[in-house]
C-alpha cells in the first residue's frame, strides 16, 4: 500500500484530483505576458474576473485581482465580500455547555435512502459525548438534540471525537466510523442507521492499546491493502512510544465484528518519527499510480527533519500521479494567506458550486473558509477567492461535503463551528450547511 506525504492539517475523506490542462507552445508564449484585472471603480483593486493579458498594463487594470465588488470603491477585500453564517441555507445549533458540536462531520448515506445524510460530532454533549444524524436534503434552523442520535454509555467518553462514514464491508450501504478518545475506542455501526443507538450497539468495536488523547480520524475507505475489500483507517496522533508524540496510525478491515484489539488485529500499523504526530491527518489518495489500489495520505506535521512542510499556512496542490517524497517547490499551486494568519486547518475538494469540476475549500487556524474554484495554478493569494465567516472556528475542524441535496448537480458545503455559543451556553457548536448555489 503506497504511502503518499501530502500537506494536510485536518482529516479529510475522498478528496479528487483533476489534471492540468494540456501545456501547449502557445500557451507557453502566452503566460510570458503579465496577467492584469480590471479595477472599474478605480480604488486601486482589480477584479480577479475580467482579466487581459500585456506586456504593458493596459488602462484601467491594475496588477492585483483583490476586488471582490468592482462597482463600488468602498468594497474591495474578501472579508467585505464575505458570505456569513447568517445566509447558510440550513443550520443545526445546540444549546449546551461545551458540546463542541461540529468539531467532526461526515457525509454518507446513513438511512439508505439514495440522499445523503450529514453526521456531526459533539464529544462535550451528554454525559460522554454524542453523534448527531441529520437526514437530508433538509433547510431552515434545527436544534441537534431532535435528531436521531449515537451516544456513548460511559461518561467521559467523548464519543464523537472523530467520525467518517461510507461502506465499510462492501454491502452498498453507508455505515458510521466513530472515535470516543475518551475510552481510547473506535465503534463501528453499520448502516441502515435509522434510530438512536449508543455504544453498546456497535457491531464492532476497536480498542486502542493508548490513550487517544484527541486530534484523532477516523475514515471508510475503499481497499488499501489490495484484498478487494474497504478499511477502516484510525489514527492516534498523540500516542508515544519509545519516542515523544510521534503518532500510530491503524488500518483494519471494514468487515470485522465485535470487539478487536488494534495492537494485534490491525492489518497494518504505521508509527510515526518522533514528535511527529503521524496521524493528524489522513485521507485516501484514489489510485493515483494505477496499479488497482488506493493510497493513503498521512500528514505528520511536527516531524523533523520534516515529512511534511508547513510553511506560514500556506496549502499546496499537487497533480497526479503521485510517487517519492514531495515538496513544495514541487506543488502546481499554491494558496497564500491572507496574512500571519494560518491557512490549511482543513482542506476538501469537490464540485461546490455544481460546474463540473473539482474545487478546494481550505480553512483558518482561527475559523473563516475560503474557496477555490476550478483549475488554479501558480500562487494564489486567498484573498481573492470567495470567503464564508461569521462563526468561531468556522471549519476549523470541519470541511464536509454533501452530496447534491439541491439537484443542481454540486455538492453542498458543511461547515463545523465548534466554538459558537448557544442561547445561553458557551462553546456549544454549531454546524452550517450552504447550498452549491452560494458559490455560483
Amino acid at each position: 500500500m503506497p504511502i503518499v506525504a501530502v500537506i494536510l492539517i485536518a482529516c479529510s475523506s475522498d478528496p479528487s484530483l483533476r489534471s492540468a490542462p494540456p501545456l501547449s507552445a502557445e500557451r507557453v508564449i502566452h503566460d510570458h505576458y503579465r496577467l492584469w484585472y480590471r479595477d472599474s471603480d478605480a480604488d486601486g483593486h482589480g477584479d480577479p474576473t475580467v482579466t487581459r493579458r500585456g506586456l504593458v498594463r493596459p488602462d484601467g487594470y491594475v496588477a492585483n485581482a483583490t476586488d471582490c465588488d468592482d462597482g463600488n470603491a468602498d468594497i474591495f477585500r474578501s472579508e467585505d465580500c464575505a458570505i456569513s453564517v447568517a445566509e447558510a441555507d440550513l443550520t443545526i445549533g445546540i444549546d449546551e455547555e461545551d458540546a463542541r458540536l461540529g468539531e467532526r462531520t461526515a457525509s454518507a448515506d446513513l438511512d439508505a435512502d439514495g440522499v445523503a445524510d450529514l453526521a456531526m460530532g459533539a464529544y462535550g454533549s451528554g454525559t460522554g459525548g454524542t453523534v448527531y444524524l441529520l437526514y437530508g436534503p433538509a433547510s431552515g434552523s434545527l436544534m441537534a438534540t431532535d435528531l436521531v442520535s449515537l451516544s456513548a454509555t460511559s461518561t467521559y467518553a467523548h464519543l464523537g471525537s472523530a467520525v467518517g462514514a461510507g461502506d465499510a464491508n462492501g454491502d452498498a450501504l453507508d455505515d458510521l466510523l466513530v472515535a470516543a478518545d475518551g475510552d481510547s475506542e473506535f465503534y463501528l455501526f453499520l448502516g441502515p442507521v435509522t434510530a438512536d443507538r449508543t455504544t453498546s450497539d456497535a457491531d464492532a468495536e476497536f480498542v486502542a492499546p493508548i490513550d487517544l488523547l484527541g486530534g484523532e480520524c477516523a475514515d471508510i475507505t475503499h481497499d488499501l491493502d489490495g484484498d478487494g475489500g474497504p478499511d477502516l483507517v484510525m489514527t492516534a496522533p498523540y500516542y508515544s512510544s519509545s519516542a515523544s508524540w510521534n503518532g500510530t496510525v491503524y488500518v483494519a478491515g471494514g468487515t470485522a465484528s465485535g470487539t478487536l484489539d488494534l495492537s494485534s488485529d490491525a492489518t497494518y500499523t504505521f508509527t510515526g518519527p518522533s514528535y511527529g504526530e503521524l496521524g493528524r491527518a489522513a485521507a485516501e489518495m484514489g489510485d493515483t499510480n494505477g496499479d488497482g489500489i488506493a493510497e493513503l495520505a498521512l500528514a505528520a506535521p511536527y516531524a523533523y527533519p520534516p515529512r511534511v512542510y508547513i510553511v506560514r499556512g500556506a496549502v499546496f496542490g499537487y497533480l497526479g500521479p503521485l510517487s517519492g517524497m514531495i515538496y513544495p517547490p514541487d506543488a502546481s499551486v499554491r494558496w497564500e494567506p491572507r496574512n500571519t494568519i494560518l491557512l490549511g486547518a482543513a482542506v476538501s475538494a469537490d464540485d461546490f458550486d455544481g460546474d463540473g469540476a473539482q474545487d478546494v475549500a481550505m480553512s483558518e487556524e482561527d475559523g473563516g473558509v475560503f474557496v477555490q474554484p476550478g483549475y488554479a495554478t501558480g500562487v494564489v493569494d486567498v484573498a481573492t477567492l470567495v470567503q464564508f465567516s461569521g462563526a468561531a472556528y468556522l471549519g476549523r475542524e470541519a470541511i464536509t461535503p454533501v452530496p447534491d441535496w439541491t439537484g443542481d448537480g454540486g455538492s453542498e458545503l458543511a461547515l463545523g463551528a465548534r466554538g459558537v455559543d448557544g442561547a445561553s451556553t458557551e462553546d456549544a457548536g454549531a454546524v452550517y450547511v450552504f447550498f452549491s448555489e452560494s458559490l455560483q
